[in-house]
Formats: C-alpha cells, sequence, structure tokens
C-alpha cells in the first residue's frame, strides 16, 4: 500500500509540475527564451516565426507586379514603411535574420528578375554572432552575385547604437560600412546608401532621439531619415524602365 502512495504523490507531483510549467512558459514566454539564450540553446519560436515568414514571403512573391521595389532583409527592413520609400514596395524583412539567411531565402523571390531596384540591409546580426566585417563582407559578395544584373542594388549602411549601449557592436558595424561601400563599387548598378551620414553623430553613436528604447532599433523619426535618404537615392539611380 505504502508502494502505490508513493507512486500516486510522484504522479500527482509530476502532473503539478507539467501544469506549473506550461503556465509559467505561457505567462513568461519572453523569460523563457532569455534562459534559452543565455544557455546557448535554439530559439524554437524564433525557427517557426522565420519559417513561416518565408513561406509567407512565397505565397504572395508571384502576386508582386513588375517593376517593383524589393526590400530585403532584417528588422531594419521589417519595420520600414517601405511605400513610403517607393511605389509598388515589396517589404521581405525578417527580424534576427543574417546575411545567410537571406542569401538562402533568395531563390524564394523569382520576382527579383522582373524588379526594378533592390534593396539590402542586414549584418547586426552576423556580429551578434560574433562573425567579423570581413567574414560578412563574403557573404555579400555571395548575395551580390546572386542578384540579377539588370537590377539596380542599392546596400544600406548598418546604422550605429546610441552611446548608454557602449557595445563592440557599434565599432564593427562602422567598421563593415567602408567595406560594404567598395563591395558595391564593384559592380555596375550597385548603389551604397549611407544613412549614417544623417544618422551618426559627432560622437559616432546614434542620437537618442532617433532610437527606441532599446537603443538599437531606429525609432518612427529615425525611420523617416531613412525613408527620406532612400527616397532620394532610388529616385537619382533606379528610374523605371
Amino acid at each position: 500500500m505504502n508502494g502505490w502512495n508513493g507512486l500516486l504523490a510522484c504522479a500527482v507531483c509530476l502532473t503539478v509540475g507539467v501544469v506549473f510549467g506550461i503556465g509559467f512558459a505561457l505567462a513568461r514566454p519572453g523569460l523563457l527564451r532569455r534562459v534559452a539564450k543565455k544557455l546557448g540553446l535554439p530559439d524554437g519560436n524564433q525557427r517557426w516565426f522565420y519559417e513561416q515568414t518565408v513561406a509567407f514571403h512565397r505565397r504572395m512573391d508571384d502576386c508582386v507586379p513588375d517593376q517593383a521595389v524589393l526590400f530585403i532583409g532584417d528588422s531594419f527592413i521589417q519595420g520600414l514603411c517601405v511605400t513610403e520609400v517607393a511605389a509598388k514596395a515589396i517589404n521581405y524583412g525578417i527580424g534576427g535574420d543574417t546575411t545567410e539567411g537571406l542569401l538562402a531565402r533568395l531563390p524564394h523571390y523569382p520576382s527579383l528578375n522582373r524588379a526594378r531596384a533592390v534593396v539590402v540591409s542586414v549584418g547586426e546580426n552576423d556580429l551578434r554572432k560574433g562573425r567579423t566585417p570581413a567574414d560578412i563582407s563574403l557573404s555579400y559578395g555571395r548575395i551580390l552575385a546572386r542578384l540579377p544584373e539588370k537590377v539596380s542594388v542599392f546596400f544600406c549602411s548598418l546604422t550605429p547604437c546610441t552611446k548608454a549601449m557602449a557595445s563592440p557592436l557599434n565599432d564593427a558595424a562602422l567598421s563593415l560600412n567602408p567595406i560594404l561601400r567598395q563591395l558595391c563599387a564593384s559592380r555596375p548598378n550597385c548603389h551604397f546608401v549611407d544613412l549614417n551620414e544623417a544618422l551618426c553623430g559627432s560622437d559616432g553613436f546614434l542620437p537618442a532621439h532617433y532610437a527606441e528604447s532599446d537603443g538599437a532599433h531606429l525609432n518612427a523619426r529615425g525611420n523617416r531619415v531613412c525613408i527620406e535618404k532612400l527616397r532620394a537615392s532610388l529616385g537619382e539611380h533606379a528610374s523605371a524602365n
């Protein structure tokens, strides 16, 4: 009898633990994700989100009109109101994406062959994963080689973070930009858009009035600056055929 009582007690404890774990996960998913990140565990939610977003992109790509402007990249692109930059603008940004991730999903966008231009902004998450500017530039070179030669290409500079972050990522991002400019200059019809001319303060950091509370992402005011810069660059170098 004592044995059965022990098994029953274990079953009850297990059930309570499972229920508590599920409830905690539902109530505090962000905390669990941060713990998993610190432990170096893969983020299943991020992977699911990424795959679903690519699937949505694939469904819509056949409906993209000719002479569209495709915006491809990470959270900078995803959070940008691209229709303010150009007519027939398509947003293919995915938060958290890397240069290798972008390279892998390019084949899913046949509309690139019918596009007027493609705007690329990616690389910060590569730096966060420990890749060097030199490594990232190699991935950028492969991206450039995959894009149709007849399409105008625009590489956006990586934007700085605020001084409050004081992150080594800031120096790495700013050191990558000249490399991207030089790479873009190696191919006709590729244009480097230096967003930092307006966004970077005299101290080399992003002014707080352009930043979200995390100090890395641009707020609406910062995005407006980028929209104006991109609109001017596309207007100058990517007239409709």
